[in-house]
C-alpha cells in the first residue's frame, strides 16, 4: 500500500492502524511517533521490515524543541536494545529504547522507551501483525510543546498559556477529547482579542451575537489567511467535544493547535511592528526636538 508523506516528514511513511479501528490505515513515521501518539496506544504494523529499517539503522531523525539551544533543531536517532528480545522475521520484540541526540549542542536526548510485540493473524500460515507502544518518553511531548511557547510569552497570557499546556499534557496521554476543551477556550479567547485589537465602531455584546464564521470575517484583518481561509477550525474543536472519539480527536489536535500558533505568529508579528513604529517615533520626535 502507497502512502503519501507529509510536509515535515524525514523518512519514508508506513501504514499503520489504531486499537480502536484496526481497518483504518493510517500513516507511522518516527516524528510522528515521537511527537504526536500518546503513551500507551497500540499501533498494528504488517510491514514489520520497513519498520525494523526504520528504527534499527540508526538513521532516523526527527524535529524538535531543544530544551537546552532554546531553540528548533533536528535530532539523530541512536536505537539501544535492551533486555530480553527475539528475532521475528526482519522485526524484534521485546523493551527497547530510541534515543535521539540534538544535532546542535549534542546535549539534548528525547529517550522513548517502546514495547514491540507480534500477534499471529492467520494460524494456518502464520502470518504475523506487529504492535508497537509507547510505554515511556523523556523529556515528554507536552514539556517540549509547552516549551515552545516562550517565543510568544509577549502576545500570550497566564490562562492562555496554561490551558495550551493542559492541552498539550492531556494530548500526550491520549485524552484529545478534553485537549480539545482547552484549545476551543483559547481559540474563542483569541478571536476577542483581535476584536479588541481591530478598534471597530461595533460593540462586544454585538460582536458576541454574531456566530464563529462570521466574528472571523468581522476581524479577518487581525486573524492569519489560513484562518480566514478555514473559518470551520472551531466546528471542528466543538465537533471533537460533542462527537468525535478519542482517536479521531488525536489525529486532528496538531493541526488544530498549529492554527493556534498561526494566530500567535500573528499577533507577535503585529506586537513587533507596533514595538518598531514606537521606538521610530520616539527617534523622529527627539531629531525635531
Amino acid at each position: 500500500m502507497k502512502t503519501k508523506r507529509r510536509r515535515g516528514d524525514t523518512e519514508p511513511a508506513i501504514p499503520v492502524a489504531t486499537e480502536d479501528d484496526h481497518d483504518e490505515v493510517r500513516e507511522f513515521t518516527v516524528q510522528r511517533f515521537v511527537f504526536e501518539t500518546p503513551l500507551y496506544e497500540e499501533l498494528y504494523i504488517e510491514n514489520e521490515k520497513k519498520l525494523f529499517r526504520m528504527v534499527k539503522i540508526g538513521s532516523s531523525r526527527v524535529d524538535g524543541h531543544c530544551l537546552y539551544c532554546k531553540k528548533n533543531s533536528v535530532f539523530f536517532s541512536n536505537f539501544e536494545i535492551k533486555g530480553e528480545s527475539v528475532s521475528i522475521r526482519h522485526s524484534i520484540t521485546g523493551y527497547h529504547f530510541l534515543k535521539f541526540t540534538c544535532a546542535r549542542c549534542h546535549l539534548q536526548n528525547i529517550i522513548v522507551c517502546v514495547l514491540i510485540s507480534a500477534e499471529t493473524t492467520d494460524f494456518t500460515t502464520q502470518m504475523k501483525k506487529i504492535k508497537i507502544r509507547k510505554i515511556g518518553q523523556w523529556p515528554t511531548h507536552a514539556d517540549l510543546a509547552n516549551k515552545e511557547l516562550d517565543k510568544y510569552l509577549k502576545v500570550l497570557s497566564t490562562e492562555d498559556r496554561g490551558e495550551i499546556a493542559r492541552a498539550n499534557g492531556l494530548a500526550a496521554h491520549g485524552v484529545n477529547i478534553g485537549a480539545f476543551v482547552y484549545l476551543r477556550r483559547v481559540f474563542e479567547r483569541l478571536i476577542y482579542r483581535a476584536f479588541e485589537r481591530s478598534a471597530l465602531e461595533m460593540n462586544r455584546d454585538d460582536f458576541s451575537k454574531l456566530r464563529m464564521p462570521e466574528k472571523i470575517d468581522t476581524v479577518k484583518e487581525q486573524l492569519p489567511k489560513f484562518v480566514r481561509e478555514h473559518k470551520n477550525i472551531y466546528r471542528i474543536l466543538s465537533k471533537g467535544i460533542h462527537e468525535l472519539n478519542e482517536s479521531e480527536c488525536g489525529k486532528y489536535y496538531e493541526i488544530l493547535k498549529q492554527s493556534i500558533i498561526l494566530i500567535l505568529d500573528r499577533e507577535k508579528e503585529i506586537a513587533l511592528r507596533e514595538e518598531s513604529e514606537e521606538k521610530l517615533g520616539k527617534m523622529l520626535k527627539g531629531i525635531s526636538e
